[in-house]
């Protein structure tokens, strides 16, 4: 789960795009795997602090009833899925 820190409070929103929004408006240091701000990182809109350490990573997947088959496009979907991740790695 990221964590953002703001003035002394500590904040642990439930999902990165929650973070990079608040970081977008306010003055903030947040600690999120580098994979959900990729983008950010690049363009400019945020700032990498040169902080060395094991680096936070997050995991992808799908989730369903291991009784049950998937559908042709349900199937379809998770190797999409697990291609995109792939990418990130």
């Amino acid at each position: 789960m990221p964590g953002v820190i703001f003035g002394h409070l500590y904040s642990e929103p439930v999902s990165f795009e929650s973070t990079r929004s608040y970081l977008a408006q306010h003055s903030a240091v947040a600690c999120l795997p580098l994979g959900a701000v990729r983008a950010q990182l690049a363009d400019g809109r945020l700032e990498r602090l040169p902080l060395h350490g094991a680096a936070l990573v997050s995991s992808a997947g799908v989730t369903y009833l291991s009784a049950q088959q998937l559908s042709t496009s349900a199937a379809s979907f998770v190797a999409m899925v697990c291609a995109v991740a792939a990418d990130f790695e």
